[in-house]
């Protein structure tokens, strides 16, 4: 059916941030990529998702932010869409299953407003540090990739950041009991 793998998926994308590095992605490079690819497991293995499903799933979590490295912040969904039609025009799989693998990328975008349980798992897992202890890590390496991005410092984070946090929600069942008490324990201590 298929000559595409999930193993093969996994080297291209790295493959493809090492070969175009760029050093202003301090976040979305392919540490976190992989940290998405290992959260849309744990969170899809609790759902019990089918073979196929799953692959789908994983593939999107693997190119969701591959646009990074040839578009700007405002179109790199749709990149990474177009990199991921690419890379299956190469390794065939059913339509059909591209469209849903489009789609959980795009589901993504931020507001994100996910339809189905993939696209809310994959965005579940693309935000998952903001109810982890990774947070504490992760959020000034967005701001200074925001800074590195925009070539001026980002004023007010900690607000900013607040701002997010409260505008922000987790869509699965799985990440509303795990991970919205710990994004909302941080929340209170960057209270303005």
């Amino acid at each position: 059916m298929t000559d595409a793998s999930l193993y093969d998926i996994g080297t291209y994308v790295c493959d493809l941030f090492a070969a175009n590095n760029r050093p202003f992605l301090l976040y979305h490079n392919a540490a976190h990529t992989t940290d998405v690819v290992l959260h849309a497991i744990e969170i899809g293995a609790f759902y019990k998702l089918s073979d196929t499903d799953n692959f789908m799933l994983l593939a999107a979590a693997w190119f969701h932010d591959t646009g990074h490295l040839f578009a700007d912040l405002a179109t790199h969904e749709q990149e990474s869409v177009r990199l991921m039609r690419a890379y299956f025009a190469e390794h065939p799989i059913p339509a059909a299953n591209i469209e849903i693998i489009a789609g959980c990328i795009m589901a993504t975008k931020l507001p994100a407003e996910p339809q189905t349980l993939l696209q809310q798992i994959i965005c579940d897992a693309d935000t998952y540090h903001l109810g982890s202890d990774e947070f504490w890590k992760m959020d000034p390496l967005v701001k200074a990739e925001m800074e590195a991005r925009f070539g001026k410092p980002i004023e007010h984070w900690k607000e900013k950041t607040y701002a997010f946090l409260q505008s922000h929600h987790y869509f699965t069942t799985y990440a509303q009991e795990r991970l919205a008490p710990v994004k909302q324990a941080h929340m209170r201590t960057l209270m303005p």
